[in-house]
């Protein structure tokens, strides 16, 4: 071996990943529990929708895969979905074309579509280019745009 010991640090590593988690949790509290509602472009957030006691109601492009093509009628049962459940946002996967997401939100009206760090980090400086701020970036963003009276 090399003598290094990773134990600390990887201890270090884990309770700051740990208190991340606690964080979002912390910052989505102020959406109320009829607005825990996610519609997202790719179904990538099903851990998260569990963790944080949400509820996704719909995904623009089903199955997981970024080749998938949606169908129109997919697409029109997705919008009466949206326009159904009163969801102000549709949350886009900062690392996919969001065409399809922003048609879907002009299809339905008074819908924005809001970023999320889902499948990499962001930019340096861009508040998500750690494990840890792209959780707590995603939160803020997440409760920014389901949160009481927004």
């Amino acid at each position: 071996t090399s003598g290094h010991d990773y134990g600390p640090c990887a201890a270090k590593v884990a309770a700051s990943i740990s208190a991340a988690g606690d964080e979002a949790g912390t910052i989505m509290s102020v959406v109320p529990a009829d607005r825990r509602i996610l519609v997202t472009d790719h179904d990538a957030l099903g851990y998260f929708a569990r963790r944080y006691n949400f509820r996704i109601a719909g995904v623009v492009i089903p199955g997981g895969s970024t080749l998938a093509q949606p169908s129109s009628s997919g697409l029109a049962d997705l919008a009466e979905t949206v326009r159904t459940t009163g969801v102000p946002a549709i949350f886009a996967n900062t690392a996919h074309n969001t065409d399809l997401t922003e048609a879907l939100a002009g299809e339905v009206g008074n819908v924005k579509v809001v970023p999320l760090y889902v499948d990499s980090l962001g930019a340096p400086g861009s508040g998500a280019d750690s494990y840890q701020g792209l959780i707590r970036t995603d939160a803020t963003r997440i409760a920014d745009s389901l949160g009481q009276g927004s």
